[in-house]
């Protein structure tokens, strides 16, 4: 029996070495494989390694937006009170929006009548527009007879303008002939009196060719005719507001020139006017004179020295 027990465990033990070799055979071959895949293990740890520091950079990145992040949502955390009453004041004004929509849709009805009566006026005034359309060219032809009157009479107009220089030699002729009649009346009151014009200053630009006066008033560079000329242009003048400008030409001399009524005045109680003569000549300027003349007590006009 005692010799059976000994076998057995002989046998046992034999069992359990061979086993263990055989375990240890197997470690040894696993140790082996993973000694075999160790290079590529260490790679991929080496590659996962060279990737985590670009991570930490990047959250390190993050942790610098966070407190920025954080303020700005404290400020929106404060600000929430002042929406919920914004909110909450919009809810209490939708009612009077609506009873507003309500009472426009009680005026839709009216809207929608004045509209169909509307509809119902548009064949009468399409009629109206269509007897217009047939009595337009009557009245373009009568537009057109207005215009060619008023072409007429704008003829007339320039022929009666034309018909003034003539006017105004024979007045001028009128003049000379009361100087050598002796009256004591000046020319100026003579011409106003002729032309209607009362306070019309028409010597001013008629002193002679040697008037000292000249220097004065510029008219030391003026012809004759130039001066001739010139009164013209004053008598046109003297029908216009102040302010107004007369311009003159004598082709014969080359001068051109303008008159300006600058203002009135009184003097000593004399009734005054500034006048400015202007001359041109060759493209310049050879007169540019502004001086002041009065009615004297014999309706005369006279330099305001």
């Amino acid at each position: 029996m005692k010799k059976d027990l000994k076998d057995f465990g002989i046998l046992f033990l034999s069992s359990s070495l061979f086993a263990l070799a055989i375990a240890i055979a197997y470690f040894g071959y696993q140790i082996s494989l993973v000694t075999s895949k160790l290079p590529d293990i260490l790679d991929s740890v080496n590659n996962t390694a060279n990737q985590i520091e670009p991570v930490l950079n990047e959250i390190n990145e993050i942790k610098e937006f966070i407190p920025p992040i954080l303020d700005e949502t404290g400020r929106i955390r404060e600000l929430v009170p002042d929406i919920l009453e914004e909110v909450a004041a919009t809810r209490e004004s939708i009612p009077p929006v609506l009873k507003e929509v309500a009472a426009t849709r009680e005026t839709i009805p009216l809207i929608l009548d004045e509209v169909s009566a509307t509809r119902k006026a548009v064949p009468p005034i399409l009629d109206e527009v269509e007897k217009t359309r047939k009595e337009l060219p009557a009245i373009l032809k009568t537009v057109d007879n207005a215009t060619t009157t008023l072409n007429n009479t704008n003829k007339e107009i320039e022929a009666t303008r034309n018909a003034i220089n003539p006017a105004l030699d024979r007045a001028e002729a009128m003049i000379a002939d009361a100087k050598t009649i002796g009256k004591k009346t000046t020319e100026g009151a003579i011409t106003g009196v002729v032309t209607g014009v009362v306070k019309t200053p028409f010597s001013l630009l008629g002193f002679g060719p040697s008037s000292p006066e000249d220097d004065v008033t510029g008219l030391s560079a003026f012809s004759d005719k130039d001066k001739k000329i010139a009164e013209n242009a004053l008598a046109k003048l003297t029908l216009k507001p102040v302010g107004s400008t007369q311009e003159w030409n004598n082709p014969e001399t080359g001068l051109s020139g303008k008159i300006t009524y600058v203002s009135d005045y009184e003097s000593k109680g004399k009734d005054c006017v500034v006048l400015r003569n202007q001359a041109m000549k060759g493209g310049k300027q050879i007169v540019n004179k502004q001086f002041g003349m009065c009615r004297d007590e014999n309706d005369a006009w006279k330099l305001d020295k």
